[in-house]
């Protein structure tokens, strides 16, 4: 029935009137996206998003499109349902805005959020590729200044862990590190080298060192998503050596951080159910 009422709406309201009906409730979800925060569940989030995006399209031409996903309460809620890891959701909507507007038209936020949801799809040549054909447009002192190249760069990396050979991969990191302008950047590419490389690597030790580097910078710039992913990867390395009580306190600490964040909550409740397991505590676990 409800598909019914839709097509014959659509097919008997005046032109000028439907328009008029995709700007009341294109408003109507603005004033919803304004208010959404970080506890907002993303099961809230999504058709939200879903709807304003549909009237959007029907109201805006192709160009004007492009501004409208500018918006910062737009970013907002892409950035907060990528935090939450709705990586299907999110992947098919990106799929629906490339039809109507060139990838490269796309805010390079967009792009980003875009390449980490193919990354969490498993779909890691994929990202890597993506990054790849960003990064060809630009020169390598352009790159060097510029905080989202670099931040692809580093997401780069990343994706190629998964199928490349560790080793060079970590030269890259240091020379990275080394040559990095952005203090904001470090820190990831610290938990990149202690938390990803060094962790494939079997070197513990280089772990631990990058790891204790990463959370103090994520502490001393309160960055709370990222020292949530760090402290889970810390956690790990000390339950590996053997010190599970430790660990034990250090994964619910990383638990209380990510309050918000669902994917990484997830993450550290699974290796902490883990942990119990090891633990013989399985009722816990």
């Amino acid at each position: 029935l409800h598909s019914l009422m839709r097509k014959h709406l659509l097919a008997d309201l005046s032109p000028k009137l439907l328009d008029k009906t995709h700007n009341v409730i294109l408003d109507f979800y603005h004033s919803k996206l304004k208010e959404i925060q970080l506890s907002h569940s993303h099961l809230n989030l999504q058709p939200i998003l879903s709807e304003a995006y549909y009237h959007a399209q029907k109201r805006y031409p192709k160009t004007q499109l492009t501004t409208w996903l500018e918006r910062n309460d737009v970013k907002n809620v892409f950035t907060l349902l990528a935090k939450k890891g709705t990586a299907k959701f999110l992947l098919r909507l990106f799929q629906s805005i490339t039809q109507s507007i060139p990838i490269t038209s796309l805010d390079t936020e967009y792009l980003d959020i875009m390449i980490d949801m193919r990354h969490l799809a498993g779909d890691y040549i994929g990202a890597t590729k993506t990054i790849e054909t960003i990064l060809s447009h630009y020169k390598p002192s352009e790159i060097e200044a510029s905080q989202v190249l670099i931040r692809l760069s580093i997401r780069k990396i990343h994706h190629q862990m998964f199928y490349q050979p560790v080793n060079p991969l970590l030269q890259e990191a240091f020379l990275l590190y080394d040559n990095n302008r952005h203090s904001n950047l470090s820190r990831e590419i610290e938990f990149m080298i202690g938390g990803n490389l060094g962790v494939l690597s079997g070197e513990y030790t280089l772990c631990r060192k990058w790891l204790r580097k990463a959370i103090v910078s994520c502490k001393s710039s309160q960055d709370k998503p990222l020292l949530s992913r760090v402290i889970r990867k810390y956690a790990e390395i000390v339950k590996i050596a053997g010190h599970t009580t430790f660990a034990e306190r250090i994964f619910k600490y990383g638990i209380s951080l990510s309050k918000g964040f669902d994917r990484y909550e997830l993450y550290l409740r699974c290796c902490l159910a883990d942990l119990y397991v090891i633990t013989r505590q399985l009722d816990l676990a």
